[in-house]
């Protein structure tokens, strides 16, 4: 995990949920402390504990100690079983043999060492967080609680009105939501819902440490101009064979941003649209009614080639006459408030108003709705009407309405794209930028390894403290 910036889970309605959440961090290198509700009980499978007491013992005895950090064998334990657990819940087989067990302990130990060295190299380095870092994380703590209190609070009311039994006061919902809470954290992780929500902080506060270390570390790796220089030659001529061979490419790299874009292939431009739908929804039988009048013209013409039954086909006329005109004033209906809105948005760029201005008055969910359009060849993104309409555009130049599927569009060329390569000069931030995210790639890969190396050399590992975790008998 390497956090950049302060997140805040999502509010939950049942710590149910949250126990997928702290398998994840737990596997990513998580500082929250879980216990082991709820899981596979290795003590009922681990014959050498004859008691409670003992069994607890063992989980208290340290595992290792790195500088003034330690983690227990029951933190390692609880890493274990949440791995195995997880490996069940999809479907793949508990570990069996002596190996498989030592794998997946060991990887969990490797976990926490990895993350008490960056702690270490903290502490090394003298870094800490600032006030206003420490203070965002108390309150982002807190709006996690609040978001637990409110969720629970709602399903204590939902289930009152749910029973139709009488509701309590607000003080009455609120202390049940809390005892409700408290009962879930316990059984579920294994603390007090104000541990817990400690935990979170303490977590995010370990995150934003590591993540500093990170940052100085990534800091010291350097970036020649030579390296840019030739990542720039050989990704500007495989962007020039590709986009020759496939055009659409380009426009696929402009949007993803998956790397600095240097060449702009023939036959592309720029497009705002104004986009305005009907609120609301056609009849339920809008479309059952338009499978009717389809049978009916179906019959009818069958009839005329037959020159068979006029008097049928009289009531075809008239029932597929009637069908028709309330379908059409059903859509009418259904239209009209989108259809006004499209005619006073035209009217007004017809008096010279800013394409752009009005755009963002009319977009409903995007004020700014600019998209690249291959013109060259139909344009898979677009619907025909819409690419036909473009392409007879001159610059600067906005469509008529232009209704497809129930939508009013009008769409206006704002740029054709020269076709060139872009400078060096002009790139080069983002060819640093990817150039480094490609070494980090492989940096951190490395880095994982080197740092565990010298966290076992650090570390004191007491092997003995774990020899009992995941023996099943």
């Amino acid at each position: 995990m390497r956090p950049d910036k302060i997140e805040r889970t999502p509010p939950m309605k049942s710590l149910k949920i949250t126990l997928a959440l702290l398998l994840t961090l737990a596997l990513a290198f998580s500082a929250l402390a879980c216990g082991n509700k709820g899981k596979t009980d290795p003590k009922a499978t681990f014959a050498p504990f004859e008691s409670d007491e003992a069994y607890e013992a063992a989980r208290a005895a340290l595992a290792f100690t790195l500088g003034e950090y330690s983690v227990t064998a029951g933190e390692i334990e609880d890493s274990y079983y949440d791995y195995v657990n997880m490996m069940q819940y999809y479907g793949m087989p508990a570990p069996a043999t002596d190996e498989e067990i030592a794998d997946i302990v060991n990887s969990s130990m490797d976990q926490f060492l990895i993350q008490y060295y960056l702690l270490y190299l903290a502490d090394e380095w003298g870094i800490e967080l600032s006030d206003e870092e420490l203070a965002e994380v108390a309150a982002a703590a807190e709006e996690e609680r609040l978001a637990y209190v409110e969720g629970y609070t709602e399903d204590v009311r939902a289930s009152y009105e749910d029973s139709g039994a009488a509701m309590p006061d607000e003080a009455s919902l609120l202390a049940e939501a809390m005892e409700r809470l408290e009962s879930d954290a316990m059984y579920y992780i294994g603390t007090s819902f104000d541990e817990f929500i400690e935990n979170y902080g303490d977590s995010m506060r370990v995150d934003l440490r590591i993540g500093k270390v990170q940052e100085r570390i990534e800091g010291e790796i350097e970036v020649s101009d030579e390296d840019l220089q030739a990542y720039y030659d050989t990704l500007l001529a495989q962007q020039m064979t590709g986009y020759a061979e496939n055009a659409s490419m380009y426009k696929y790299d402009v949007t993803t941003a998956a790397n600095p874009v240097l060449w702009t292939p023939e036959g592309y431009a720029r497009v705002s649209i104004i986009t305005i739908a009907p609120e609301g929804g056609l009849p339920e039988d809008y479309e059952t009614n338009a499978a009717t009048l389809a049978d009916l013209e179906a019959e009818y013409g069958r009839l005329m080639l037959t020159n068979e039954d006029p008097a049928r086909q009289a009531e075809i006329r008239t029932e597929y006459a009637e069908l028709k005109a309330s379908r059409d004033l059903a859509y009418a209906e259904y239209s009209a408030g989108a259809r006004t809105r499209a005619d006073e948005a035209f009217a007004e760029l017809k008096d010279g108003a800013d394409f752009d201005v009005t755009m963002g008055k009319y977009n409903a969910y995007e004020d700014a709705d600019v998209r690249l359009v291959y013109l060259t060849e139909t344009d898979a993104d677009f619907v025909t009407e819409l690419w036909d309409a473009i392409g007879a555009l001159e610059l600067g130049q906005f469509s008529e309405i232009i209704e497809v599927n129930e939508v009013f569009y009008i769409v206006q060329l704002t740029e054709k794209l020269e076709s060139k390569a872009t400078p060096f000069a002009d790139a080069t931030e983002e060819l640093r930028a990817a150039v480094l995210g490609d070494r980090l790639e492989n940096f951190w890969a490395e880095a994982q390894t080197n740092w565990l190396v010298q966290a076992r050399a650090i570390a004191i590992i007491y092997e003995e403290a774990i020899a009992y975790i995941g023996k099943v008998s």
